[in-house]
């Protein structure tokens, strides 16, 4: 191949397209990662016999990052043939640790991947790649896989890992205090309390699938854990939101209130005894309480007045639609809750919020005729249903205009997550 000498060391040839591969890259690890995605020279293959995976590789450049490669492939015991055979071995993690090796950084796509390259990086003595992976099972780390990962890291006594898994999940508490307390209920029970007793932030506890989805209690051997801890003891709580019984409630360590603006109590009402207790309890407390009821679940007959000290509540139903009894039923409870012994009504609703229901224009108009003819009183009205495109909350908001004396606030939404406090 015809070429010239150039002003530099390289040789200059003809074509870019026919010059050597060395020349078309800059430095070493531009030519190592030439050698991971072209396998120029290859001499050995890595092969997963039970995933039909094979992998070509050097050996040594695998021996020059890890002193394990080095054994295996000149060693003593070193192994001359061309192949390789790894069975216990997971190939997508496998590839990460040979991308590594090249200086080819490779992120893994989930927590399972993350925690399978972690323990190859520690039995293959790869350091850097182990800090890496690190790194990203921190990010990777939740509520829904955090005993994946403090298993993982004590059955293999990575406890540089499990030590960086439990700041991770310290830290949900202060940026998240929904995905902490979600933590909180899935933790096995020797993690909940080896957490607890890291001096977390608990002054919110916020079970949000328990409140919006009230079908049973929250387990209360796990809450009197939580509720029971120095953690808990020593802050006081200041919100707590849930499905809880009456016993649990009793157990709740609030913090002071003049320390505090308001302490936040929101809890669902799945039965009628549980009603019926709890309801009792809030005497001679002030929160600003929010209480949520499904359609049906509970009769406005089995319900009590709110005490005197809890002013302004926020109303949770949900499930209700254009039907004559789910209206009818709705007045009933919120009379129920804010009526005074002789009947009278004394109280102010804050809201009044209706997710997950399925009133039509025409309900909704029925509905606030309803509320104000019984003079239901309440600072805001949030409806929130697939039957209220905009066209039609236009419609609702000018006939309100036009037909209540008193306008109260109305917000007309299409889905749940657009009412605040759900």
């Amino acid at each position: 191949m015809p070429f010239k000498k150039s002003k530099s060391s390289c040789l200059s040839f003809e074509s870019a397209s026919k010059m050597p591969w060395q020349c078309n890259t800059k430095g070493s690890k531009e030519r190592l990662r030439e050698l991971f995605i072209k396998k120029h020279f290859a001499d050995v293959k890595i092969k997963f016999e039970k995933h039909k995976k094979t992998f070509s590789a050097h050996r040594v450049i695998l021996s020059m990052s890890s002193p394990v490669f080095e054994g295996i492939f000149f060693g003593p015991m070193g192994i001359n043939k061309p192949v390789l055979v790894l069975s216990e071995e997971s190939p997508v993690a496998f590839e990460i640790v040979l991308a590594s090796c090249y200086e080819v950084k490779i992120i893994p796509k989930n927590i399972d991947v993350a925690l399978e390259v972690y323990k190859l990086a520690d039995k293959y003595l790869l350091d850097e790649l182990k800090l890496d992976c690190s790194r990203e099972i921190e990010n990777l780390v939740n509520s829904e896989n955090a005993n994946k990962v403090l298993e993982f890291a004590s059955r293999f006594n990575h406890n540089d890992l499990k030590s960086i898994c439990f700041e991770t999940l310290k830290s949900m508490f202060d940026n998240d205090p929904v995905e902490g307390s979600k933590l909180l209920l899935v933790l096995h029970s020797n993690w909940l309390i080896e957490l607890l007793n890291m001096d977390l932030d608990i002054s919110h506890l916020l079970f949000v699938d328990s409140w919006r989805c009230p079908e049973s209690l929250l387990p209360s051997n796990v809450l009197q854990t939580i509720l029971e801890s120095d953690s808990c003891k020593t802050q006081g709580l200041i919100a707590f939101e849930g499905c809880i019984s009456q016993e649990v409630f009793h157990k709740i360590p609030w913090g002071k209130a003049e320390e505090f603006n308001e302490l936040e109590l929101a809890f669902s009402l799945n039965n009628a005894q549980q009603a019926m207790k709890l309801l009792c309890s809030l005497e001679g407390y002030r929160f600003q309480l929010a209480l949520h009821l499904q359609y049906k679940e509970i009769s406005s007959d089995e319900l009590m007045r709110l005490p005197p000290t809890i002013e302004t509540p926020d109303l949770f139903i949900s499930g209700i639609d254009d039907k004559d009894e789910s209206i009818e039923w709705l007045l009933e409870v919120a009379m129920a809750l804010m009526a005074s012994q002789n009947g009278t009504w004394y109280g102010l609703y804050r809201a009044i919020k209706l997710p997950r229901c399925n009133l039509t224009p025409p309900g909704c108009k029925r509905l606030l005729s309803l509320l104000a003819r019984h003079k239901i009183m309440y600072e805001e009205l949030w409806i929130c249903s697939q039957h209220l495109p905009q066209n039609c909350q236009a419609d609702v908001r000018q006939w309100v205009t036009t037909n209540l004396s008193e306008s109260p606030e109305i917000w007309l939404v299409e889905t749940d997550e657009d009412i605040a406090g759900w």
